[in-house]
């Protein structure tokens, strides 16, 4: 036993900067910046704290009546910075009299990255029971961007117990209906439409128990069927669908170890191979997504390692052999080491991201990040999105949906850390037409288009000779990158497309009267 035998003296006047409270990577964006101070004085004290961001950013704010023993968060002026690139951040208390200076000050190196189009997150009709671990899929009830669409969420767990429940959120009437369930409870894994038909493959049955089952839902029927299992069965992996047929599975924990092996199942053909395995650590609660013949992850808990990783990988799958698969390293993760977020692609590929989101960023599951960044598979380079409403992990899915002539990113609840969220919350990736090949006006011309994914040029051809028209191709945010026109008398026009980089674009055929005549859109890889 020791015994301390001096006085105990707390200062009378003291406080102190305790964090900067901007993340280590940030966006090309208006932001509020914020940081914490502390009274660790026994008076109430009022006093100024000033922010400086170098570029000559300067800001002060007041902290009226701060009590001994508290914190409070400080919230200073709009900060959009000037460029890309590293910037320093300053913050310093000010109180006449302090007799600890040297807390009062503290600076933070951030790195500024460009921001992928986005308009924000929006609420949706929130889930009617708090689950995470749940699978999540999306459905065009139709041809059309404006044609209702259904958001489908299977399983998860609900904190008593791992689930098989089906829900499914029709976005034209903004409710939520329960439809079959599945045949047994899984959570921790991901669900993938495939022409029509939803599968939900792998995840675990009850803790960390992995769950081999193959359940096949078919949206005409509302019904399940069990196909093929998994051959090493795991949860917690990423994954991504290629040219709506193959699904990857890539890593997971197999009930006794992390992997980085690479499963792919076959949906013409019931059937599995294997992949070339991932060069990354091998990891469970990573999240990824695939985008034309590219897989993009990143994060992950590693069970070796007793921590979370930043690590991210790309992935090019041999269009001849697309079980060969080249994986390289890209920059880490921005929002550093992260584990159980979600990820996904954009509806049909339409934008050449891999969008993720969320996710803990200890592995002690009592934080969750809001954090939104975006792989661009054309920059190949990492680009910030809007931070999410509410922060979640234990998400899987982050699902591409197109609703009301946009694009979306939807994600529904998890855990903030403290407790299970119904939140249904979507990402708006701004305007695309999504369109039939149709008849419009009294010409009553459809045409076809090929090749599709494209490379050096498509061709339009006419089912009947066409009158005078103007073609052109636009880009996803709208604007038209080449245009021609055309005299009648021809059944096929060729676009040269060589001058247009990869991504998705909207041909739309006009006629002299102002009508559309037509619209389709095709891909360039």
């Amino acid at each position: 036993m020791f015994k301390w035998s001096t006085p105990i003296r707390v200062p009378l006047i003291e406080v102190a900067s305790s964090s900067i409270d901007v993340g280590t990577n940030t966006g090309l964006v208006t932001q509020t910046p914020k940081a914490t101070v502390m009274n660790n004085s026994l008076g109430v004290h009022t006093f100024d704290v000033t922010m400086s961001i170098t570029g000559g950013y300067l800001s002060t704010k007041t902290v009226n009546a701060l009590g001994f023993g508290n914190s409070t968060q400080v919230s200073f002026d709009p900060w959009t910075p000037a460029a890309t690139g590293p910037f320093t951040i300053t913050v310093y208390t000010s109180l006449a009299g302090d007799t600890d200076n040297n807390n009062d000050t503290l600076t933070k190196d951030v790195t500024v990255f460009e921001a992928f189009e986005n308009y924000g997150w929006v609420s949706k009709t929130d889930l009617t029971v708090p689950v995470f671990g749940m699978a999540s899929a999306f459905n065009l009830n139709g041809v059309y961007s404006t044609s209702p669409g259904t958001l489908y969420s299977f399983g998860g767990a609900d904190g008593a117990a791992v689930s098989t429940v089906t829900n499914a959120f029709n976005d034209a009437t903004g409710l939520w209906n329960t439809a079959n369930p599945m045949p047994s409870p899984k959570y921790q894994f991901s669900a993938h439409t495939v022409r029509g038909k939803i599968y939900c493959i792998g995840g675990y049955s009850a803790g960390f128990a992995p769950d081999e089952n193959n359940y096949v839902y078919d949206i005409a029927g509302g019904t399940w069927s069990t196909m093929t299992p998994m051959p090493i069965a795991v949860g917690d992996y990423a994954s991504g669908v290629y040219h709506d047929s193959i699904i990857y599975y890539i890593g997971g924990y197999d009930g006794g170890s992390d992997q980085n092996i690479v499963q792919i199942y076959d949906t013409y053909n019931d059937a599995w191979t294997n992949g070339t395995p991932s060069i990354g650590t091998p990891a469970s609660g990573l999240r990824g997504g695939m985008n034309g013949n590219q897989i993009i992850y990143a994060g992950g808990y590693s069970q070796t390692l007793a921590g979370p990783v930043d690590e991210a990988y790309q992935g090019i799958i041999d269009p001849a052999n697309p079980s060969s698969i080249t994986w390289t390293a890209i920059p880490p993760y921005p929002g550093g080491t992260v584990s159980r977020l979600g990820a996904g692609t954009v509806y049909k590929n339409l934008k050449p991201l891999i969008v993720f989101v969320g996710g803990d960023p200890t592995g002690a599951g009592t934080e969750a990040l809001g954090d939104c960044w975006a792989w661009d598979l054309t920059l190949n380079q990492w680009l910030v999105g809007t931070e999410k409403t509410t922060p979640v992990s234990n998400i899987s899915d982050l699902v591409g949906v197109v609703y009301n002539d946009s694009l979306y990113m939807a994600s529904s609840g998890g855990y903030d850390g403290a407790s299970l969220q119904t939140v249904n919350e979507w990402l708006n990736l701004g305007y695309m037409l999504i369109d039939g090949i149709k008849s419009v006006g009294s010409q009553n011309t459809l045409f076809t288009l090929y090749p599709n994914p494209a490379s050096a040029h498509v061709t339009l051809q006419f089912e009947t000779e066409h009158p005078d028209m103007n073609i052109s191709i636009l880009d996803v945010t709208g604007r038209i990158v080449h245009s021609e026109f055309t005299a009648k008398q021809q059944k096929s026009v060729r676009l040269s497309t060589q001058q247009l980089q990869a991504g998705a674009y909207l041909v739309q055929v006009i006629g002299t009267d102002g009508q559309v005549i037509g619209r389709s859109q095709f891909v360039i890889e």
